[in-house]
């Protein structure tokens, strides 16, 4: 045997026998079989050195067929199957890549089977392999049967060369392999099983066929996204059945139990899951260089299934300068302002809704909707500029209950009953709290990309003339409370597709605050739940809070009125001048009141004389302004301190203040009175 001599020092050696046509490793130093997990110290722990591998092989009256070497941490080996025909090699890329391997210095032999070759050695590389592809790479938790048997008369190098470059080489040939083999296949499968695109079963198959069922992990990936896609469908069962048994590596009925378990306790899961249909499409498509079949099977799926949760879309984005540069006629004529809803609050694109659970954000949308679909002014203040329909995705509350707070809202309202009867049917609620569709979804590197069924709801209403969409909560239509950046990034594009795609519809995303911002009453753009990222991204924001500066003694609940004072907050608006807040009082849960807020100036002129004393007096002793903490500790007005800290976000809310970064302690946050500021 050619063994190159720092192979034979290395730790990495045990002995193998065949077991009905199976290479089975064994460890040597316990003949234990070498099973469970693999790479782990414990693993290392048993493998030996070639020189007591054959010394153990020896004293074991032939037990053992032959000797193995694991591949871990650091080592590759690429498996050419098949490759030597009457002795001689006919494949002109593997003849040109063995001679390639023996210049670098890798370890090449002939395998135990005499029809292929190892290339062996230090590396690193990307694993593959594919059903029909004869060629593999191994980078980790397996072991090749060694056979010293060097392909050619040359004596092998006695130490063994980096094998990085041949891997690569090797993972691009098999890449260009696998799309050839996969294009021809699935083009002639798809024409042959459905000619015309009905036979559902049949397409089935041809997504499987294009899947290798000796791949454990796309074996188990396959099962959990089919379950997913077909809760308990007996006959999709059986195709994924047929398609794991193909595996030489089918374990009989253990595997069969296995794949039942699989497939059918998905119906009982959560509906999210990161293993989907759309997650096997990605995996082919990070697999096959050319898009072309993959866009044929996501296209059928589409029209057959409808159950793709995330998209595999390319861009097209074009940089010349004569595309983008401005012109005379655009300087002669202006494009038109931004088309608003409702005056000055609503534009016609991404906007959002934030609260804390439970505040009213809900009731309060469904009021401001049949405003919209009635034409009727909102809040004695803003005209509704485009009335008509408003549809409302709910994945929170049920139908039947927000039909019925609508129907509650309307019988308080002093319209005419025919008005009353326009605006009830200018909504429609889509409920899909039983199962809620994604927006968005991530695909096999991470990424968060626009889902189907964004388009699919597009295609759905984009002849309804809806001025006004509505979704409830936005963290369940795929929000990630672990990526909130990048998701909320791709969530506001997908609203800007729907506002695009509803011709002009406004699109409002009902977002929760976090813990601290619910707590101490937080307002600005980036109340929500998570990155600024959401905030940044909206067009206009609005924040529903408890009463902000209430007069000392008043509770933002009245238990003997039933009445809730809440404040909306206009903290963002990219088209139009700041909208000042509007105190709203709900009396009995449905009763919708603005509150003149003239009775409450008083209280609060005395509140900021006695701020801007204090900023005055630190400003002339320390040289800046103070903290939060210092002016909602000394207002001397005899109110708490959060009644305090909510009247300083009030004011800043409007402009009488901005926020500061505290000079000597970053953490803190410091007031700066706006001197010209004159009110609303």
């Amino acid at each position: 045997m050619q063994i190159p001599g720092s192979l034979q020092t290395q730790r990495r050696w045990l002995l193998w026998r065949d077991e009905d046509g199976r290479k089975v490793p064994y460890y040597a130093v316990n003949h234990r079989r070498r099973s469970g997990a693999m790479d782990t110290e414990d693993d290392w722990r048993h493998l030996v050195d070639y020189k007591e591998a054959v010394r153990i092989f020896q004293d074991s009256h032939q037990q053992y067929t032959g000797f193995g070497y694991a591949i871990t941490h650091g080592h590759v080996l690429i498996d050419l199957d098949d490759v030597i025909v009457d002795g001689a090699i006919q494949d002109p890329w593997v003849k040109d890549f063995i001679e390639k391997a023996k210049i670098s210095g890798a370890f090449v032999e002939v395998s135990y089977s005499g029809s292929g070759v190892h290339v062996l050695g230090p590396g690193v590389g990307e694993k593959a392999g594919h059903k029909g592809v004869n060629i593999e790479i191994y980078t980790e938790k397996r072991f090749v049967a060694i056979t010293g048997i060097g392909f050619g008369p040359e004596q092998c190098a006695d130490v063994v060369g980096d094998c990085t470059e041949l891997a690569r080489l090797a993972y691009d040939e098999h890449r260009r392999r696998v799309n050839n083999r996969q294009t021809q296949t699935v083009v002639n499968e798809v024409r042959i099983a459905s000619p015309d695109g009905s036979d559902q079963r049949s397409i089935i198959d041809v997504l499987l066929s294009a899947f290798d069922a000796d791949d454990r992990e796309q074996w188990v990936k396959v099962g959990l996204a089919l379950g997913r896609a077909f809760p308990n469908d007996d006959s999709v069962f059986e195709h994924y059945q047929v398609w794991g048994k193909t595996s030489d590596k089918h374990n009989g009925q253990k595997d069969d139990k296995a794949m039942r378990d699989i497939f059918y306790r998905q119906s009982s899961m959560p509906s999210a899951s990161k293993y989907t249909i759309d997650t096997m499409l990605e995996e082919l498509s990070s697999a096959w260089p050319s898009r072309a079949m993959i866009n044929v099977l996501t296209g059928l799926f589409l029209d057959q299934f409808g159950v793709i949760e995330s998209a595999i879309s390319t861009a097209t984005i074009e940089f010349a300068w004569d595309r983008h540069v401005l012109t005379l006629n655009e300087l002669e004529n202006r494009p038109a302002p931004k088309r608003f809803i409702i005056d000055r609050i609503l534009p016609a694109a991404r906007t959002a809704m934030i609260g804390r659970g439970g505040l009213g954000k809900t009731m309060l949308l469904l009021y401001e909707a049949l405003h919209v679909a009635s034409g009727n002014q909102l809040y004695n203040r803003h005209d509704i500029l485009d009335p008509g329909r408003v549809l409302i995705v709910t994945a929170e509350e049920e139908r039947d209950l927000l039909v019925r707070r609508s129907s509650l809202l309307l019988d308080l309202l002093p319209w005419r009953d025919d008005v009353k009867k326009t605006a009830f049917t200018n909504i429609a609620i889509q409920d899909v709290s039983s199962k809620v569709p994604r927006l968005i979804g991530q695909n096999k590197s991470g990424e968060f990309q626009v889902t189907p069924w964004t388009d699919k709801l597009i295609d759905g209403y984009k002849k309804s003339n809806i001025k006004w969409v509505i979704f409830d909560p936005i963290s369940a239509f795929g929000m990630n409370e672990n990526a909130m950046n990048d998701s909320a990034v791709v969530i506001m594009e997908a609203a800007t597709r729907m506002s695009e795609g509803l011709n002009g519809a406004a699109v409002t995303l009902v977002h929760h605050t976090s813990k601290e911002v619910a707590r101490n009453n937080i307002v600005d753009s980036h109340s929500g739940r998570g990155g600024s990222a959401f905030g940044d991204a909206s067009r206009g924001t609005r924040v529903l809070t408890s009463r902000i500066g209430l007069p000392a003694g008043q509770s933002t609940y009245d238990p003997e009125t039933r009445t809730s004072r809440l404040t909306l907050h206009h903290v963002k608006s990219s088209y139009a001048a700041p909208v000042e807040p509007m105190h709203i009082d709900v009396v009995d849960g449905y009763d919708i009141r603005t509150v003149d807020s003239q009775s409450e100036i008083h209280d609060a002129d005395e509140f900021w004389k006695r701020i801007e004393q204090i900023v005055a007096q630190e400003e002339s002793l320390t040289g800046h302004s103070p903290s939060i903490e210092v002016l909602t500790r000394g207002t001397g007005l005899g109110v708490s301190r959060n009644v305090a800290r909510q009247r300083l976000m009030d004011g800043i809310a409007v402009g009488r203040a901005v926020l500061t970064m505290h000079p000597t302690d970053k953490r803190k946050r410091g007031i700066q009175i706006v001197k010209d500021w004159n009110g609303f």
